[in-house]
């Protein structure tokens, strides 16, 4: 078996400037990471997804009258149970 060298990225920039890029850029990381994108990210996936629903539901009109004949109190209930799952899931963290 022949052992190969790991080829790592070569930067054009000098040792100092290149330690200095990785600090600066932890540190940019690390208050990225205090934004909590992962939470901008939820939101835009929820909100993809109520834009498809409702593309769904203009697109088919099988979908709007299913829609329409069902409760108002159980699309209420529904929402409240995933809002509970959700609370909790949020204050365990």
């Amino acid at each position: 078996m022949v052992k190969t060298k790991k080829v790592t990225h070569r930067s054009v920039y000098p040792k100092a400037l290149n330690s200095g890029a990785k600090k600066v850029s932890k540190k940019v990381s690390k208050k990225c990471c205090d934004m909590n994108h992962s939470c901008w990210s939820l939101i835009f996936m929820k909100l993809s997804v109520i834009a498809f629903i409702l593309f769904l539901i203009t697109v088919w009109p099988g979908a709007m009258a299913l829609v329409h004949n069902i409760h108002w109190g159980w699309f209420l209930g529904a929402m409240i149970v995933f809002c509970v799952i959700g609370c909790r899931r949020f204050c365990r963290k």
